[in-house]
């Protein structure tokens, strides 16, 4: 029979998998609450901190230029002041305004500080919390975060790494490494994520299957049922664009996010069982 729908290759991936559970777990930890939170509020974050950053570069250069000038009108004034004492008032009051100026762009510049340093620490919590290949990633972003380097550059780590988790969360992407099986005994899989909360993985002889998920210890690899192997090496296949496009079904841990939205008395209440979602 032929396959019921054909899509376009940009979107693909994203309309192949009819998510399908028989039971919703709908506690998770409170770590990954606040990886939603973080994930939702970064637009405005990234939004203000461009901004901070654009009007700190900005003030920095004229301050540069000011104290400069300040200078050479100190030096200027204290000529002049040998010959006219009385011209000193006016000398005052252009340091005093060129030092207010120069309190207010410290304060931006301590604002700033702290602001970046409060999202550092939250990017270090959500960190085990992430699918490995993307915290493989922040860990080398984060080594090289301290504070000793210089605002700028601290403000660009933070950047990127909310880049990255974007990135990551935004598509459905396959990687292959090595996790260990119940026993403990290293195996190789290939693996299909689906953001930064859903994955599934198989082995090559399909006698090892399951899923992965953030929990408060970090994300954890539960293995399932060997008969949900097949459908996630044909995930993993149709990804990879080695088979035509057909409908797959794996079974999917709803996040606490959307479990709450489902709760009995936030909005419409709805009945979750082992139908599709």
């Amino acid at each position: 029979m032929k396959h019921v729908t054909k899509l376009s290759k940009h979107i693909l991936p994203l309309l192949l998998i009819t998510v399908c559970s028989n039971s919703v777990i709908a506690e998770v930890s409170v770590s990954a609450r606040s990886l939603e939170s973080l994930v939702s509020q970064w637009l405005k974050t990234e939004q203000q901190i461009d901004a901070l950053e654009y009007e700190w570069q900005q003030q920095q250069e004229v301050l540069k230029q000011r104290l400069v000038l300040l200078e050479a009108e100190k030096d200027k004034l204290k000529a002049i002041q040998n010959q006219h004492k009385d011209s000193s008032s006016e000398a005052d009051l252009r340091r005093k305004e060129l030092t207010a100026q120069q309190t207010q762009l410290e304060g931006t510049q301590k604002f700033v500080a702290e602001r970046i340093g409060n999202l550092e620490q939250e990017l270090r919590k959500v960190h085990p919390l992430l699918p490995p290949p993307l915290a493989s990633v922040w860990e080398k972003e984060l080594a090289g975060m301290s504070h000793d380097i210089d605002l700028s550059s601290r403000l660009s780590v933070v950047l990127t790494l909310l880049d990255k988790l974007m990135d990551f969360e935004q598509r459905i992407s396959v990687h292959e490494m090595s996790i260990s099986n119940q026993d403990g005994k290293p195996i190789w899989v290939k693996q299909v994520y689906l953001g930064i909360h859903h994955a599934w993985f198989v082995s090559d002889d399909l006698s090892y299957a399951g899923s992965g998920s953030p929990h408060a210890s970090g994300w954890t690899w539960k293995f399932e049922q060997s008969s949900m192997a097949k459908e996630i090496r044909n995930t993993v296949d149709i990804i990879e664009r080695k088979r035509d496009a057909d409908w797959v079904s794996l079974p999917m841990t709803l996040p606490l996010i959307l479990a709450t939205d489902l709760a009995p008395g936030k909005g419409e209440n709805k009945s979750l069982n082992g139908d599709s979602l």
